[in-house]
């Protein structure tokens, strides 16, 4: 059988095509081609080749259709063709197709996701390199001048500054709550949760880190990280020598005045043998001041603190209400090469040239890695999610209990007008400077953990008024339940928890009612140890640069 050049059929082919509108016509004219260039081959060889040739044909005019509908700034690999069901056809998408299309955004040596605590320090540090350009995606907008006074802190957790997360339904904590969901409140703006908390800054225990360095993580010690956290640190306390940074581009200091109520604390954990101390210093089993990351009585977020340093650069980019929904990732080497993102009803995709770095948080980062591919196995089928890589994403995420526990005392705090703390707050001072009303904390033991880390930490704070509508929102408490927790504050009242009161079984029956999230995603606060990360972090990253 002759040899047929399948190259130069097809050319003739689709110039046939071309030259007539009569599909008879083209058909016979095809055949004809045939038998004239291969006289050698049979009628039915030259009739079967045809067909291959009208179907590959077919195949190419709906590609050169599709081409047809795409815009023509983005008739590339930046657009998405599916077919569509006959019921969206009625809906007006035209000829059963959806077509996605991405605007590029270019290239970038580095992407990061989330412009957070961690975001912006990273982005800070690692745009000191002046050939590397970066590009900072945030979902969330700008803080305003209303994230810097602390005691507004309940009012960000319902506006935009936050995700607005709630936990599945709890077994064991959170019954007092909506459909005994926990609030899970999370950073949704330009620096993150760092912007929306009380501003407390607390290092964690050094056995943590010592632990870290024991499995194996060699260099991540608590001797190895103190640089770190020294690095960042502006510090205006009275702390232990050695354990505090100065000149650094973050804030740290007391909030003034001191309540007359801190001497009670303290004298009350004196008398269980807890002594005065830096709990960000040698020790951190004791009674402290409260150490705060304001600046002359305003926030200081690392955003704030970060910001005008970094923004200044010109190979820095930020862009915010960037909601990275894909982590673009090369099926072969398993290399990450870039971000999809929405921004303003529009889809675009950027490519980074070295590195994506994703610091989205404790919920938004596993989220975003499973939306890539990249998690447990079963859940991504579940998902209809193609597998990148089987990995146990999310599975160690813990959260920080926290419980309540109102004491009653005979003194009055002092009825502050607003006009006051407004007055006060403009000199640095007075209520609006303190996050959650706190001033005071300790730490200790309990009786089966001497040897190890403490296990509580105990905070002094004003109450709130727990009938308020506001409480009722930030803790998510039920109408009926938060009318319970008042009554429990009176003498010789037992509600929901029928026991005795303060024995064991009624404090166990108390938290889980009560009990709730302490917003931090982790055993503790995580704001200056995820800093201490991202410093590190960052040196890292520049050592492989």
């Amino acid at each position: 059988m002759e040899a047929i050049n399948v190259h130069k059929l097809i050319k003739t082919k689709l110039a046939l095509f071309r030259k007539t509108s009569s599909k008879s016509n083209t058909a016979k004219k095809a055949i004809r081609v045939l038998n004239n260039n291969y006289p050698n081959r049979t009628f039915k060889e030259n009739h079967a080749t045809f067909i291959y040739i009208f179907l590959f044909y077919c195949w190419y005019c709906q590609c050169l259709t599709y081409h047809r509908l795409l815009p023509t700034t983005n008739r590339s690999r930046n657009c998405k063709i599916t077919h569509v069901r006959a019921a969206q056809k009625e809906r007006g998408i035209q000829n059963g197709i959806r077509i996605y299309c991405y605007k590029h955004y270019g290239e970038y040596d580095l992407v990061i996701v989330g412009a957070g605590t961690a975001g912006f320090i990273l982005a800070t540090r690692l745009s000191e390199i002046a050939k590397i350009s970066i590009l900072l995606l945030e979902a969330g907008g700008e803080e305003n001048d209303l994230n810097q006074i602390l005691a507004m802190w309940p009012y960000y957790l319902f506006s935009d500054f936050n995700w607005g997360y709630f936990s599945t339904p709890q077994k064991r904590s959170c019954l007092g709550m909506n459909n005994s969901e926990c609030v899970i409140y999370r950073g949704k703006l330009i620096r993150g949760g760092s912007s929306i908390y009380g501003a407390m800054y607390v290092r964690g225990n050094c056995k943590d880190y010592d632990n870290w360095a024991a499995l194996g993580n060699r260099e991540w010690s608590c001797k190895d990280v103190l640089p770190y956290f020294k690095k960042s640190e502006n510090s205006q306390v009275d702390g232990d020598e050695g354990y505090h940074g100065i000149g650094g581009f973050w804030n740290i200091e007391y909030s003034l005045p001191e309540s007359p109520l801190w001497h009670t604390f303290n004298n009350g954990s004196l008398e269980t043998n807890l002594p005065f101390i830096d709990y960000n210093g040698r020790s951190q089993i004791g009674v402290s001041k409260l150490q705060s990351n304001i600046k002359r009585g305003r926030r200081q977020s690392f955003g704030t603190a970060f910001l005008n340093n970094a923004r200044k650069r010109s190979n820095l980019k930020v862009v915010t209400k960037a909601l990275v929904t894909k982590i673009t990732i090369d099926r072969r080497s398993k290399r990450a090469t870039g971000v999809e993102f929405v921004t303003g009803n529009k889809k675009i995709r950027v490519r980074a040239r070295k590195e994506v770095i994703v610091s989205a948080g404790a919920i938004n980062t596993p989220q975003l890695l499973m939306l890539s591919g990249i998690g447990p196995r079963n859940h991504l089928r579940d998902m209809k999610i193609p597998l990148v890589a089987y990995l146990p994403v999310g599975k160690n995420l813990i959260e920080h209990p926290v419980v309540s526990l109102q004491v009653r005392s005979n003194y009055i705090a002092p009825n502050t007008s607003m006009e006051e703390s407004v007055e006060q707050y403009l000199n640095g001072l007075g209520p609006l400077i303190k996050g959650a009303n706190i001033e005071r904390l300790s730490f200790f033991h309990t009786r089966n953990n001497s040897k190890e880390g403490p296990a509580i930490k105990l905070v002094m704070a004003a109450p709130p008024a727990v009938d308020s509508p506001l409480f009722q929102r930030t803790q998510n408490f039920n109408k009926t339940i938060s009318q319970a927790y008042e009554k429990l504050l009176q003498p010789k009242t037992d509600i929901e928890c029928n026991f005795e009161k303060n024995s064991k079984k009624y404090l166990k029956c108390f938290i889980r009612n009560f009990g709730t999230s302490g917003y931090h995603g982790a055993s503790g606060n995580t704001n200056a140890p995820t800093a201490m990360v991202a410093e590190k972090g960052a040196d890292i990253i520049k050592s492989e640069l």
